[in-house]
């Protein structure tokens, strides 16, 4: 069995004070998590650490050419979207 060594695994303690800190200032962070992809159409999908951001529709304003995060609501929960280039056939949730 594969176990990592010391210098592969992150200090999950300065990890979650940083992303603390983070949240709690006036103006986003540098985005943490690159956009993932959504099937094999070509969407991109937020990562789950940002999916919980308060500054996720300002870091993400830029994209969907410029009209920002689109939202759709799966079964499974609500999935916010960078670029759309396949519709899902879900409802689209308005974002504030």
């Amino acid at each position: 069995m594969f176990r990592p060594g010391q210098l592969s695994k992150p200090n999950i303690r300065t990890k979650i004070s940083n992303i603390k800190d983070s949240l709690e200032v006036d103006e986003p962070p540098s985005i943490c998590y690159p956009p993932i992809a959504e099937g094999k159409k070509g969407n991109l999908r937020l990562a789950s650490g940002c999916v919980y951001c308060p500054h996720k529709a300002k870091c993400w304003k830029d994209s969907n050419n410029g009209s920002g995060l689109r939202a759709f609501k799966y079964s499974n929960g609500v999935k916010y979207f960078t670029r759309v280039i396949s519709q899902p056939n879900v409802l689209e949730i308005p974002l504030r």
